[in-house]
């Protein structure tokens, strides 16, 4: 089996008083072999929710509404962890969403 990567969100989460949401992830590699340049990438929307703040494994990057982390190289069964907080716009209508993207490759 190659590398095969699973990157999930826990439930977005409410602190002090319900002004920010906040969001922990985690990243697998299920496969047997390592993998490569592993780049995960959150975005939230609408785009009026800015990430404030990233922490966790990786080289990590905001800018706006998304969030890189970045890999050189993540071991069979290593699972990645970190997390995202975004502060909630006062004129905010409707809801907030956070999607992610995988990518990586099979050799160095």
């Amino acid at each position: 089996m190659t590398g095969t990567f699973e990157f999930a969100y826990e439930p977005a989460e409410m602190p002090d008083g319900g002004d920010r949401l906040a969001w922990n992830w985690t990243a697998t590699n299920s496969g047997s072999t390592p993998v490569f340049q592993v780049v995960l990438t959150s975005t939230v929307t609408p785009q009026s929710v800015q990430i404030s703040a990233a922490a966790g494994d990786g080289d990590t990057k905001i800018a706006g509404n998304s969030s890189t982390a970045r890999f050189a190289m993540v071991a069979p069964g290593a699972q990645l962890a970190g997390s995202l907080e975004a502060p909630l716009p006062t004129d905010l209508d409707g809801t907030v969403e956070i999607n992610g993207r995988a990518v990586w490759q099979a050799q160095p």
